[in-house]
């Protein structure tokens, strides 16, 4: 479990409150968010997890989305006819046990609800791929344990939205709270990008040395803010340009 540092002198409530970390994957050896990650980085955190330290400055909106995850909760809690919340569902596929935790089933409407922070940008955007990855994931585990999903949905809230500029721009978001609908894949589609990703993560953790997978902003994380950069050859290769 990587060390919390405080280089900001940050009040010390703060870093208790995130430095603890009750995130569990349960049986799975792979989640429908670690499937998205990148094979390598994901690779190294479990490796050097120990020697990593993340500062708790970094933790501020992983904080927020934890909370508010434990207000769906309580929704469901309110209303258990009609809401499933936070509920983990596992699949086996290719010798390894695939699980994603839900945020929100309503049987009422059939929509599974997946909650995000983000911004007015990625509302804004048409690329929310993926967004589109993640729900059909737990839609078809979902589907593999009973429950049959027929819409897909982000419960999008906009951290930096300004109500100045809902007024003025034509195209702004005119409240903080977004619903993005997102495309349905057919199974056999949803099965191809799990099995990808498997292979890709399998591989990884047979040839750590390999080439990085490639992504937009790649560089970006590399040279700013990404925690396993010093064991990694793309990252060590950066910073000695």
């Amino acid at each position: 479990m990587p060390s919390i540092s405080n280089i900001y002198n940050l009040p010390q409530p703060f870093v208790d409150l995130v430095s603890g970390d009750t995130y569990s994957k349960g049986e799975s050896d792979i989640t429908t968010t670690g499937l998205a990650q990148p094979p390598k980085i994901a690779e190294l955190w479990r490796r050097h997890a120990d020697e990593i330290t993340v500062d708790c400055s970094e933790k501020v909106w992983t904080m927020m989305g934890t909370a508010n995850h434990w207000v769906l909760e309580q929704i469901a809690l309110r209303n258990p006819e009609r809401y499933i919340a936070e509920r983990r569902y596992y699949l086996d596929i290719d010798g390894m046990k695939l699980g994603g935790q839900i945020d929100l089933f309503d049987r009422e409407t059939e929509t599974l609800w997946d909650y995000k922070v983000s911004s007015v940008y990625k509302a804004m955007s048409d690329d929310h791929q993926d967004w589109t990855k993640q729900a059909n994931v737990n839609k078809l585990l979902c589907e593999h344990n009973g429950i049959y999903p027929k819409k897909l949905a982000i419960l999008l809230v906009c951290k930096d939205w300004r109500r100045k500029d809902s007024e003025i721009k034509a195209d702004y978001p005119k409240c903080a709270i977004q619903e993005i609908q997102l495309p349905i894949w057919n199974p056999e589609e949803t099965f191809a990008y799990i099995r990808s990703r498997i292979a890709l993560h399998n591989a990884a953790n047979k040839r750590i040395g390999g080439a990085i997978e490639e992504r937009a902003g790649s560089n970006a994380r590399c040279e700013n803010y990404c925690n396993v950069r010093k064991w990694c050859n793309f990252g060590r290769n950066l910073t000695t340009k």
